[in-house]
């Protein structure tokens, strides 16, 4: 009985392995590039400054909170209060990554319904940074439409300051999938700049309206070294209350990794 159990469990793990995704605890594996489950940080503190520098609007703020956490006692608890005004956690540590390429995961949950006077507004929560001159920047974040109850995944495209004939790339995810408040999202994601392809999946699950490989809308673009990975929430409208965000568990590597069971 005792072999046959054993025998069982290297096969549980076997097919872990092949898998390619790696769920299970939130940073079960010392190989990664990058993890962070935010203990080992007393509420308040910012998030670990070996780690994350702050990129902080007026009026914005990040620090570490036990309110609500997906493993373990801790998240980082995001607020931005005004229009217009940006919180990330900045990491320019891991790179350049192997072949320009890398995956990511996080979990995060948006606080509060929206009020169904606040007018469109574009979010982002994850920002991969390359250039300076000008910089580019290729996102995963949502639009929110509280008149009509939508606030659905988007990738985005920008570059700043604005090249001439340049406008902002963008391509949406089917406008029914919803990100409800109130509850914790997993999100993984892809950049891969050999090919110039994003991916990103939702609670394990692949949204094919957001793969996106070197065009969106018909117009092409590139994806140079990446330097900087930003990690939070960005607001580009005006909002009628303020916004705030929890992330935990963020990770990321040249590999899938999978999200927490």
């Amino acid at each position: 009985m005792r072999e046959r159990r054993r025998s069982l469990q290297r096969a549980v793990l076997l097919v872990c392995l092949m898998s390619g995704a790696h769920a299970g605890l939130a940073c079960d594996r010392a190989d990664l590039l990058l993890c962070d489950t935010f203990e080992g940080r007393a509420v308040g503190d910012p998030p670990n400054p070996e780690l994350w520098s702050l990129q902080l609007g007026a009026g914005s703020s990040i620090a570490i909170d036990n309110a609500h956490a997906v493993s373990g006692q801790h998240a980082a608890r995001i607020a931005v209060m005004q229009d217009r005004q940006w919180a990330y956690m900045q990491n320019k540590s891991i790179f350049p990554v192997a072949e320009n390429g890398f995956w990511g995961r996080l979990s995060f949950r948006i606080d509060a319904e929206r009020p169904k006077t606040e007018g469109l507004v574009h979010w982002n929560l994850i920002e991969a940074m390359a250039d300076s001159d000008p910089i580019r920047m290729y996102r995963y974040g949502g639009i929110s439409v509280p008149e009509l109850g939508r606030n659905y995944f988007n990738w985005n495209h920008e570059m700043r300051p604005r090249p001439d004939g340049f406008s902002e790339l963008s391509q949406d995810d089917d406008l029914n999938a919803r990100v409800d408040p109130g509850q914790w999202h997993c999100v993984e994601w892809q950049f891969d700049g050999l090919t110039n392809t994003s991916r990103l999946f939702w609670d394990g699950i692949e949204r094919d309206a957001l793969t996106v490989i070197g065009e969106a809308g018909g117009v092409a673009f590139d994806m140079r070294p990446f330097r900087a990975l930003n990690i939070g929430f960005t607001l580009y409208q005006p909002i009628q209350q303020d916004y705030v965000v929890w992330i935990d568990d963020v990770a990321v590597d040249r590999a899938r990794i999978g999200c927490p069971s």
